[in-house]
Formats: structure tokens, sequence, C-alpha cells
């Protein structure tokens, strides 16, 4: 019996790291950076997209503070590539930092689900883009959007 406790806790503690893991893997920063003729810049600008690590590390520690920009350049978006493109309430720290927070399975393919929460407005807003949602996905979506709207968070004060 204790075998099979100590076997029932591991497997939890490894889905759950996975689960963390999936939240904050395989995520960028986007930043805009001028661009530069004979060193000068042009009034254009062009995005430009960094390991989001240190940023991610910035959410989830014990400061209050997050990292909010990169090589002196503002951060303006999160991207994630994940399997499920719902976000998950872990998300939540992420996304109260007014950043605008895009999931989608590949962002390299036009064919992909793409999903992007922002703060407009007051609320918690999103958008999705791909193959329309199965129930189960757009109920989940639904309802942490909704649990989103009713965490507290300092934008829009």
């Amino acid at each position: 019996m204790k075998r099979y406790v100590i076997a029932v806790g591991l497997s939890v503690a490894v889905l759950s790291s996975v689960a963390t893991a999936d939240n904050i893997a395989n995520c960028e920063v986007v930043l805009m950076e001028p661009v530069l003729e004979n060193d000068e810049p042009t009034g254009a600008e062009i995005a430009s997209f960094r390991p989001a690590d240190d940023f991610m590390s910035s959410i989830y520690d014990e400061d209050e503070a997050h990292l909010d920009n990169v090589d002196g350049y503002p951060i303006r978006a999160v991207l994630c590539q994940r399997q499920n493109v719902i976000p998950t309430a872990r998300d939540f720290p992420v996304i109260a930092t007014g950043l605008p927070f895009s999931l989608s399975n590949n962002f390299d393919s036009p064919d992909s689900a793409l999903l992007t929460v922002y703060f407009k407005d007051g609320v918690f807003q999103h958008k999705y883009l791909g193959r329309e949602l199965g129930e189960r996905d757009a109920a989940a979506l639904s309802d942490v959007m909704e649990v989103f709207n009713l965490q507290e968070h300092k934008l829009g004060q």
C-alpha cells in the first residue's frame, strides 16, 4: 500500500511540474527595435523576438516587480507555443502585467490556432483565430476568462 501511495504522489508531482513547464516553456517576448540606416534611426521599427526565460522568472519569483525591458527595449507582448491554446489560471501573473499574451500551437503556421488575451476597457478580453473551438475548449476558455476578470490586479488604476 505504501508503494502505491508513493507512486501516486510522484505521478502527481511529475504531472504538475510538466503542466507548469508547459505554461512557461517555449515562450518569447516581443520587442520593437528601431530600424537603423548608417547607425541612425529611420523612424521605423521592427519586431524582434527574444527568449522569455528571464521575463517569466521575474513574473513567478517573489518580487512584486517584473522585467519590463530587454536590452533597453520595452517588452510589448509575450508569445508562448503550446499544444493547447486555452490559457490556464497559472497564466494570470503574465496576463496581469497588461502585456498582450498570445498562445499558439505553431506561430510559423497560418493554419495553427492563435489566442491572444489582453486588457482593454477595464476587462480582460481575448481574440481567437483558428478552427472553431470544440464545446469543451469553448467552455474552458469562457470559464478561464471569467476567472481572470474576477482576479485582483493593478491594471486600469
